[in-house]
């Protein structure tokens, strides 16, 4: 993959992608630290890829080492609305 963003990179007259390996130690780093966004946009950035390819990468890095997303994702939102109705809807007496 990286060969190919480099030959894509000189073939469209611009800079290759940075080279992944202290990409490699970022990322778990990142993860841990439930900033999957940032590891998606480093990954992005790096080698040159679509935002979708992006995220399937950070998540299959993630999974090999075991990292749970700490942030709940739309679940975590859904979640949280149906919270505040389930309450909201509660008469208290």
């Amino acid at each position: 993959m990286e060969a190919k963003n480099a030959v894509e990179a000189i073939q469209s007259n611009t800079s290759p992608p940075e080279p992944a390996s202290d990409m490699e130690a970022e990322l778990p780093r990142l993860l841990e630290a439930g900033n999957k966004i940032e590891a998606c946009k480093l990954y992005r950035n790096r080698m040159g890829v679509q935002l979708s390819e992006a995220k399937q990468a950070v998540e299959a890095l993630a999974a090999r080492h075991g990292i749970v997303s700490k942030g709940g994702g739309r679940a975590g939102v859904l979640l949280a609305i149906l919270a505040v109705v389930v309450v909201g809807g509660m008469t208290f007496h």
